[in-house]
């Protein structure tokens, strides 16, 4: 089995780096407090371990604070693989869709094409499938960038 774990969101870069060293997490699910750790996040982006960054949830329960306002792009800028993803949708009340949105209007599309695409590669999908999600991931932003005729 794949291993996923939920650290770094009210415990501190340790919990980050135990779910990494001892669990032996692939994926990261928030992570945050790996910023205030530079070894850790330098484990992060030597092992590409992916961080599932959810926006709503680190808003509302406080773990994204004035110090880490857009934690994705502290994690971008260290090197470090960074998905966008939706905690709790019943308690957040929050899709994916709500989450994309809220990245795109802060970060613009080509950021958010890229944390789709670092999903993708993510995944524990098949490489085959993989390929075929970033293929119609590839003709989806192609058709999106065309500029209609007036």
């Amino acid at each position: 089995l794949r291993c996923v774990a939920h650290a770094g969101e009210s415990d501190g870069a340790q919990s980050v780096r135990d779910a990494v060293e001892v669990l032996g997490a692939e994926r990261i699910g928030h992570g945050i407090s790996a910023l205030d750790d530079s070894d850790t996040l330098e484990m992060l982006a030597a092992r590409r371990i992916p961080l599932e960054i959810c926006p709503t949830s680190n808003r509302l329960t406080g773990v994204a604070l004035a110090h880490h306002p857009q934690p994705y792009a502290d994690f971008e800028r260290a090197g470090c693989l960074v998905t966008i993803d939706c905690d709790d949708p019943a308690i957040f009340r929050s899709s994916i869709s709500d989450e994309y949105a809220w990245v795109e209007r802060r970060a613009g599309p080509a950021a958010l094409e890229r944390f789709v695409r670092n999903a993708i590669a993510a995944s524990f999908a098949e490489p085959a499938a993989k390929r075929a999600m970033d293929a119609r991931l590839a003709a989806a932003v192609a058709e999106l960038r065309v500029t209609p005729r007036s």
